[in-house]
């Protein structure tokens, strides 16, 4: 029999279930013939049985044909259908029938006569899902049926046709598929197919061609805007139902059935992660109710006894009638129920009336007690959190009003396919594939393609494939002899299912969060088509960004030989297609020559963000830049042999343009600020220690999303080391942020062995030193520092803080004279502490994690308590409150600032201010000393404030910004000369002694901070005020 297929198959499901997907899938292989839906078992089951108003009367119809057929009625109907199905079979010329008829599940007795002979095949999907497709494609809302309880067909399809289908797989020998398996692994399902019916492998286009379907009133149209095969349906009924509506269908159908079908863990999930409340009764009552509708539909077909046309029409109005009565007592019940509702809901406003005239009278005792509360101002304190309150409200109301303007929910996220072409790639290859399989993006299509590797690369990919940590996995491997490089993408993309593509190097890397930018982008902008990225450097653990590239990178500018980052740039499947997609002839410059034709047709989109990572290593093609340029030039010349000579004019013309804008942009405009590209005079770097990974993603402390601009990589410039740490920068709330962030723990150890006992001196970078005098001053600033105002304008080299605090408090009106009560947090060995105890009426206390600073502090006579910020209201004793709280240079040291500042607004007194001191992002100096300026200081600094950073960070702690001020001091910019003298592969630890050249450079630096640059928000530090309220 394995030798010979059944030539009738039957194709069994119930509607929305995916059999018109499958079909179309069944018609690639050439001796199938699956036809759009013929229906023919349903008439044949029904021949005889007629409406009763048929014109040949239908109880002598029903009566003929029951009494010709007598007991062989199935046999004989069983051969029609099988002389029906042979005559199609052999019209077209194939060796297989497959009749796919939605709703066979109404006569499991008639399809079971047609065993042994015939197979069939069951395919089974997520119920939900089924439930979701009657409704965004015939807009058939199930759950408000089911709840109903209506007399419809499609209540049938969902409680019977399911139950049914299961209890004919149980009885009978069927071939289950799983509609989820079938758009995931198209190709081992059709093959376990194929083999079910004695078939040869036929190898599945997973572009679907649904032309059969154009000529067809039946079956689902949808397949006539499928391209391709997707995984997009798949748990789209949690956009389509509420949860309330999910648990109507759940309990529709029952536990026990979805746990029958294979779905029987996710509907537990779901019914813990929504409460959905199990009705064990529900499922069998709804079963008879849907039963009874359909035996009451057959009892209304003829038979011998019926009385004829006539009588059956005056039963069918007299039951109209019984309706009508029924529905007249079911209103008169509603209107008595409403009249009882409406006096209900009388004595309820009565009731509310009296509790507002009540709390009116609350309200009034407690405006006298609040008169009467003076012990710590908790009146204050009380309507402060009231205002608060109101505040939190207030913004949740906003939030509510936006979910409501935003309307629909956004669009679901685009299918990626990244193809990664690899040979002999070993040395690097384990970072790339963790790269791209911790993306995290829940639609990812990783291909790889190997060129017939003879090192370890294949035992490696085995390796990634076996492992079931990583949220995603490889898709594909193909490993073949091919052509070079490009035949391998070219070979990848023809594989790929993807709506969007990408190609990765085996030795280059994607950036954390990547891919989720790129989808929701494509998502959002359905008309976009290539998308471009600035790309970063990796050179010997080093990460630079890459060169600046332009906005709107168009046809003349690549063919005046501009070279986009091969490793960011997306594109739509439809757009590589329709340029004829990569050469293969080419090696070295096929990437130039697809960006080339693209841009003919397409418009390329700039993103702002970095999205991969370029490894520059020893061996790989990217060095060989003479052979890259030649085969530019052929992919130049043989694009431009294809153009007219009007087009060619039009892009001369364009290219001379761009030629004088990229000249005035280089001598007029200044290069952006906070961009800090590869330094390739001092290439390449010294080696350093990775920790963490290469790709990693840096998170923002506001809302916790993914920080999208690489800053630089720098290791410790303060007390020296080879570890390496990683700045990113944070654009949409402008900070920078150091990656990894070093445990608590750990920067406790480093705090103890360099704070307490720091080394004292300068070390000289030993070989070439990243970003070595940096110089991104102006020309006129370059005059303005050569000037001697250290002669004319008097400078200090002493602490400020003190004075500095005292202007801040000064500025929002809070009277100095009074003993303020000061905490201190990182007091360190208590300067601060001991300048207020000599210069003002306050009382300072502190709070420092070193012990070895406590221990100093508390010595001098100051009460100091040992512990970190978040763990304050822990440590400090609940009787304190403080008038004013000071983090002095510490907020930046702190991994969560946000719950440090949650945990300090419960220590201030009434009218307490909250004040922090922190570098400022803003700083003219970064400007001029770039990446050496003092203040990055990783790893002991987590973060770098902008006061945009600032004024969100207060907004999500719930405070009322009120002051914002900016300061510089000498000392902080004679450590920037010095490390810029230095590199970043030197480093200068504080307590040095500076020589008088960096006094006088400092000296001056200061003098115009101070005449500029601080009152303009630009000094190299801020002063932060908050407190409570609204603002």
């Amino acid at each position: 029999m394995a030798n010979h297929p059944s030539p009738i198959v039957f194709l069994l499901g119930v509607p929305r279930s995916g059999t018109t997907l499958l079909s179309c899938l069944l018609n690639q292989h050439p001796d199938i013939y699956c036809p759009p839906e013929p229906w023919l078992l349903l008439g044949l089951e029904a021949l005889g049985k007629v409406p009763i108003d048929h014109p040949a009367d239908s109880p002598l119809l029903t009566g003929a044909t029951t009494e010709f057929l007598e007991s062989q009625r199935f046999q004989y109907l069983k051969q029609a259908a099988l002389a029906i199905y042979e005559k199609k079979r052999v019209d077209v010329g194939k060796q297989v029938f497959i009749d796919k008829t939605p709703r066979y599940y109404h006569i499991p007795e008639f399809l079971s006569s047609f065993l042994p002979e015939s197979k069939f095949i069951l395919l089974v999907r997520n119920p939900l899902d089924i439930a979701a497709s009657f409704k965004t494609s015939w807009g058939v809302n199930l759950p408000k049926i089911i709840s109903q309880q209506d007399d419809t067909p499609f209540l049938f399809d969902y409680i019977l046709g399911v139950s049914h289908l299961l209890a004919f797989s149980k009885n009978y020998p069927v071939l289950g598929i799983a509609y989820e398996n079938l758009v995931t692994s198209p190709d081992s399902e059709m093959d376990r197919i194929f083999h079910y019916l004695s078939l040869p492998k036929q190898k599945i286009n997973q572009n679907l061609d649904s032309s059969i379907y154009k000529e067809s009133l039946f079956g689902d149209r949808n397949i006539l805007d499928t391209p391709y095969i997707h995984t997009q349906s798949i748990g789209t009924y949690q956009d389509v139902f509420t949860p309330e509506e999910i648990g109507t269908l759940i309990n529709g159908l029952g536990k026990d059935i979805y746990a029958q079908l294979g779905y029987g863990e996710q509907c537990d999930q779901i019914c813990k992660k929504l409460n959905i409340a199990l009705d064990p009764q529900q499922p069998s009552k709804l079963f008879e109710v849907a039963e009874s509708y359909v035996q009451k539909r057959r009892s209304a077909w003829s038979d011998p006894d019926h009385r004829g046309v006539f009588g059956a029409q005056i039963e069918g109005l007299t039951q109209q009638l019984e309706a009508l009565d029924i529905h007249i007592e079911t209103v008169e019940t509603r209107n008595t129920q409403i009249s009882q509702q409406l006096q209900d809901k009388d004595r309820e406003l009565d009731s509310l009336k009296s509790q507002v005239i009540h709390l009116q009278k609350e309200q009034e005792k407690l405006n006298h007690q609040l008169k009467l509360i003076e012990y710590r101002g908790l009146r204050t304190r009380l309507r402060e959190d009231l205002t608060y309150i109101k505040i939190r409200i207030k913004d949740l109301i906003k939030r509510k009003l936006f979910r409501i303007v935003q309307g629909s929910p956004p669009p679901p996220l685009p299918k990626i396919s990244i193809v990664t072409p690899i040979l002999n790639g070993q040395q690097y290859l384990t970072a790339t594939l963790n790269s791209v399989l911790t993306q995290n993006y829940p639609y990812l299509e990783f291909i790889i393609v190997d060129g017939g590797s003879t090192d370890s690369t294949l035992s490696i990919i085995e390796d990634f494939q076996q492992n079931k940590n990583f949220p995603n996995e490889i898709s594909k491997v193909i490993s073949e002899p091919d052509q070079g490089m490009y035949d391998a993408i070219a070979k990848g993309f023809s594989y790929a299912t993807g709506e969007i593509l990408a190609y990765l190097n085996g030795d280059d890397l994607l950036e954390g969060g990547a891919l989720t930018a790129v989808g929701s982008y494509f998502a959002g902008h359905p008309k976009a088509a290539v998308i471009y990225h600035e790309d970063s450097v990796l050179v010997n653990g080093w990460k630079y960004p890459n060169t600046y590239q332009p906005k709107g990178i168009n046809t003349a500018q690549l063919l005046n030989r501009h070279i986009l980052f091969q490793d960011g740039i997306f594109f739509r499947r439809s757009a590589y297609k329709k340029v004829g997609g990569i050469r293969k002839d080419l090696k070295y410059a096929g990437d130039y020559d697809f960006w080339l034709r693209l841009s003919a047709k397409f418009k390329f989109i700039r993103q702002p963000n970095h999205a991969s990572t370029f490894r520059v290593h020893q061996g790989q093609l990217s060095q060989d830049m003479e052979s890259y340029r030649q085969e530019m030039e052929q992919a130049r010349n043989d694009f431009l042999n294809q153009v007219s000579s009007l087009q060619k004019s039009s892009w001369k013309f364009q290219i001379k343009f761009y030629r004088l804008l990229r000249w005035i942009t280089k001598r007029v405009i200044h290069k952006n600020r906070l961009f800090f590209p590869i330094d390739f005079q001092n290439q390449p770097p010294p080696i350093v220690t990775l920790i963490g990974t290469e790709y990693g993603q840096a998170i923002s402390p506001i809302d916790y999303k993914p920080a999208n601009r690489l800053l630089f990589s720098t290791p410790d410039t303060r007390f020296g080391g080879n570890k390496i740490h990683h700045i990113y920068l944070d654009t949409r709330y402008n900070i920078a942020i150091t990656y990894p962030l070093v445990s608590e723990t750990e920067l406790d150890d480093l705090y103890q062995q360099h704070y307490s006992n720091p080394p004292i001196g300068i070390q000289e970078p030993k070989s070439t030193s990243p970003y070595r005098q940096f110089n991104g001053k102006y020309w006129w600033e370059k005059i303005l520092l050569r000037l001697p105002t250290e002669k004319i304008h008097p400078h200090t080299w002493q602490d400020q803080t003190l004075i500095e605090l005292t202007q801040v408090l000064q500025g929002i009106k809070v009277d100095i004279k009074v003993p303020l009560k000061l905490l201190d947090v990182g007091c360190f060995e208590g300067q601060l502490l001991d300048e207020i105890k000599i210069k003002t009426p306050w009382q300072g206390f502190g709070l420092e994690a070193n012990p070895k600073a406590v221990e100093a502090v508390s010595k001098k006579g100051h009460l100091v308590w040992q512990g970190h910020g978040s763990q304050a209201t822990e440590i400090i004793p609940k009787s304190h409150q403080f008038d004013v709280i000071f983090m002095g240079q510490a907020i930046e040291h702190m991994n969560n600032p946000v719950q440090v500042l949650r945990q300090l607004r419960l220590l201030l007194a009434p009218s307490g201010v909250l004040i922090l001191s922190t570098p400022n992002l803003d700083s003219r100096q970064i400007n001029w000393f770039g990446p050496t300026w003092a203040h990055w200081h990783a790893p002991y600094h987590r973060y770098i404030f902008s006061k945009k950073g600032l004024y969100a960070l207060a907004k999500q702690v719930g405070l009322k910004s009120v002051c914002f001020k900016t300061f510089s001091h000498p000392y902080w910019s004679a450590l920037s000369i010095i490390q810029n003298s230095l590199g970043l592969g030197g480093s200068v630890s504080h307590g040095i002694e500076f020589d008088p050249l960096v006094h006088q450079r400092a000296a001056r630096v200061y003098f115009w901070q101070q005449l500029f640059w601080n009152k303009l928000g630009k000094g190299d530090y801020s002063f932060f005020a908050m407190q409570e309220g609204e603002g």
